[in-house]
């Protein structure tokens, strides 16, 4: 699962998303837990791969742990910072794009009623990219996922011609009823 900002600001801030695979299960547990307890030792093991894993959670993170698991305190510590801001910015009223892949229809219901009950207010939208690909070859979902935000994008442009129509027309209405 990634996460993305859309709209306005063309921006992606660093989340803890970026460091990690994460399942849309794991991303529901994540609401759940508001954000906390997600990355705790006893739940952490160090794969063949030399990647850790949360086995509760099943996530994976390839970036986080320089040296396996001797290096809990540092990850943990920039995973507890990158879920603060993911618990501000998933409070706020940001439109956020979810980009995730082969989900089928009851997760990304599950998803969606996750996201709206963690936060009523909050605009997002769900692309779910279908790929044969494995996880562990990234390299040959690239353009599966290129063609996901391409997408966006073009929902961006649509988006944001509309609003500035909307803008317009209020900015307008101010002028002539001379309310500022």
């Amino acid at each position: 699962m990634q996460t993305f900002h859309y709209f306005g600001r063309r921006r992606r801030p660093t989340t803890a998303f970026s460091y990690q695979t994460t399942p849309p299960s794991a991303v529901i547990a994540y609401l759940r837990h508001d954000f906390r307890g997600m990355m705790e030792l006893p739940d952490l093991r160090l794969e063949n791969d030399a990647i850790v894993s949360n086995v509760r959670h099943g996530t994976r993170h390839p970036h986080e742990f320089k040296n396996g698991l001797s290096s809990y305190a540092e990850a943990k510590s920039r995973h507890d910072y990158l879920t603060d801001r993911m618990r501000r910015i998933f409070s706020s009223r940001e439109r956020i794009l979810f980009v995730t892949r082969n989900s089928d229809e009851s997760t990304l219901r599950e998803l969606r009623g996750g996201l709206k009950t963690y936060n009523p207010s909050l605009r997002f939208r769900i692309f779910n990219v279908a790929c044969d690909a494995p996880v562990s070859a990234w390299e040959k979902s690239v353009p599966h996922w290129q063609a996901a935000l391409a997408e966006a994008d073009a929902g961006e442009s649509r988006t944001l011609s509309g609003l500035l129509r909307d803008q317009s027309q209020r900015f307008v209405r101010h002028l002539r009823e001379k309310s500022f």
